[in-house]
């Protein structure tokens, strides 16, 4: 099965205001604060929609490739100078 039908699977099971918010976002609308709080409380077949379109989106926008950035924070204060 591929990504697209599967979503348009859970799509068909879920309730009617998070198909409706899905699919806006598919069709590349931003959502409104209000709108994204509701998907908080998603579970069950909502949930499941919401984090295949999720992946789908993301996919989208940055592909399957994953990287990260190490980051170090030094803390530049006189404390060792101090203290040690």
């Amino acid at each position: 099965m591929n990504s697209e039908r599967d979503v348009d699977a859970l799509l068909g099971e879920t309730s009617t205001k998070v198909r409706t918010l899905l699919e806006r976002s598919l069709e590349g609308h931003d959502l409104g604060v209000g709108d994204a709080a509701f998907l908080f409380d998603a579970a069950g077949a909502d949930l499941a929609a919401l984090e295949r379109v999720a992946d789908a989106l993301c996919r989208e926008q940055a592909g399957d490739q994953a990287t990260y950035v190490v980051n170090r924070n030094v803390n530049f204060t006189n404390v060792c100078v101090k203290a040690c």
